[in-house]
């Protein structure tokens, strides 16, 4: 219930109205920013059914496995695999320079074989071999 307003005299009402007025347009313009406001609400929960209708099923059936991970991973593991993941561009680039390293490495076993076969054919090597 609406608290009693004080009976006023009339002489106060004309000194009060411009103050009154200030009042309504400060209540009209605290409506409109209300309306901005739940204007911005209305967009953001329509997108946010849209993302939750995108991903509800997917995460229903990720649910047991994430379950599973969540009770099985100690947070040792989860530093572990922070500390691979900063590692990984570092990796990267090991494993690029290896990828240019085998061929080299072939040739070389390749030059390996053959002189390994030179060096069985001289005489008495293979007695060498044999200690």
């Amino acid at each position: 219930m609406l608290p009693r307003l004080p009976v006023l005299d009339p002489r106060d009402v004309w000194r009060l109205l411009p103050r009154v007025l200030v009042l309504l347009q400060e209540v009209e313009a605290l409506i409109a920013r209300i309306e901005e406001t739940r204007l911005a609400a209305d967009a953001l929960i329509g997108r946010i059914d849209g993302s939750v209708d995108r991903v509800e099923e997917p995460l229903a059936t990720l649910q047991p496995t994430l379950a599973r991970l969540a009770e099985t991973t100690s947070p040792a593991e989860v530093d572990a695999l922070v500390a691979v993941i900063d590692e990984l561009p570092q990796l990267t680039g090991v494993v690029e320079s290896l990828s240019s390293v085998a061929p080299d490495l072939r040739e070389l076993l390749r030059i390996v074989s053959e002189i390994d076969d030179l060096v069985v054919r001289i005489p008495g090597v293979g007695r060498l071999r044999r200690d």
